[in-house]
């Protein structure tokens, strides 16, 4: 759906141009795809949680209206293995949990 302005909408609901499908949020990542007026892109990202979807799905209308393929999306998607200090993966006395800036943790 694009308004009148040809912007890119993007969100969890279906009505958004850029929106998941059968998209998994697990403590791998995040697996499935994003759904765009160009097609789908495929997500293999072990990037954690919802905001890093919202971040993807951001990314990926931003390079569908500069003109990138989609395989090249996702390429870059599958690139990006972690930001540090950002919903990261951190092991200690085998215990895991994902930890945000700020020293936020959510145990798993």
């Amino acid at each position: 759906m694009r308004n009148s302005s040809s912007a890119l909408t993007f969100g969890r609901d279906a009505n958004a141009d850029i929106h998941p499908e059968g998209l998994a949020i697990t403590v791998e990542g995040l697996h499935g795809r994003v759904v765009t007026p160009r097609g789908s892109v495929h997500v293999e990202s072990s990037l954690l949680g919802l905001p890093n979807l919202y971040n993807w799905m951001g990314a990926v209308g931003a390079a569908i209206v500069i003109g990138i393929p989609n395989q090249q999306i996702e390429a870059g998607i599958r690139s990006l293995q972690s930001v540090r200090g950002r919903f990261e993966t951190v092991i200690a006395e085998g215990i895991q949990s994902q930890q945000e800036r700020g020293g936020r943790s959510s145990r798993s």
